[in-house]
């Protein structure tokens, strides 16, 4: 999904391309179980299984560990600026000069960061929701039917 963010190059979780000089025996990550004293930020309560570190940021497998999430993503810079540029057109082979006109960002970041964190957020939310671990007709916490018969946890589709 972060590859749907306009200008996005690459989104990198946890170590991100230094994973690929650690070996499969050391990237492993162990667990134990929380002893009441967890890093900042964890949602961990005492006796829940818990990743030793956090060098996949958060997530392994594609599940959330209740470690912080981290990652980084990389954008280029704005390319339709208010410049003359060099271009082709394909119809004919000619080489042309284009002028780009508009309101451009002359700086993505500013906008970023809750650009990436929505996006995040809502990948995360679709994902438990397709898993059935939340109810879509019940975002509020509390149990209830499941209105919807698509839902994978619907009585309808149990087998």
């Amino acid at each position: 999904m972060m590859f749907a963010i306009p200008a996005t190059t690459s989104f990198e979780m946890g170590l991100g391309a230094e994973a690929a000089s650690v070996a499969g025996k050391d990237r492993n990550e162990d667990w134990k179980f929380a002893d009441g004293e967890t890093r900042p930020n964890t949602v961990a309560q005492e006796g829940d299984p818990v990743p030793v570190g956090n060098d996949h940021g958060g997530t392994q497998g594609g599940i959330t560990t209740g470690e912080p999430i981290c990652g980084e993503a990389t954008w280029h810079a704005p390319t339709s600026i208010p410049a003359e540029q060099t271009t082709v057109d394909w119809e004919t082979g000619e080489k042309k000069q284009v002028h780009v006109v508009g309101r451009h960002d002359p700086s993505l970041p500013p906008r970023a960061v809750p650009v990436v964190e929505a996006v995040l957020y809502c990948t995360i939310l679709d994902f438990a929701l397709l898993d059935g671990r939340v109810n879509p007709d019940r975002l509020d916490d509390s149990p209830g039917q499941y209105d919807t018969h698509y839902h994978p946890s619907s009585p309808e589709n149990a087998e």
